[in-house]
């Protein structure tokens, strides 16, 4: 039998939220005001390099983030 482990990495999950607009309206425009160019970024390329790393850690400190995540770990 053939048993497989999923990981889940938050910064690029963290990514693809921001990239896919997966946040609450308020949320979005708050980043969107603080950190438009790396917002922006990513809206078009998910995996962009030179953002603002500030912009990812602060989408993972929410709330409805961390629930994203556990629903991917349960998964």
């Amino acid at each position: 039998m053939l048993n497989i482990k999923f990981k889940i990495d938050k910064d690029i999950m963290a990514r693809f939220v921001i990239s896919k607009n997966l946040m609450p309206k308020p949320f979005a425009n708050y980043i969107y005001d603080k950190y438009k160019s790396s917002y922006l970024l990513l809206l078009r390329n998910p995996k962009a390099e030179k953002i603002d790393d500030n912009i990812i850690l602060e989408l993972q400190q929410q709330d409805f983030f961390k629930q994203y995540l556990n629903e991917a770990n349960q998964n």
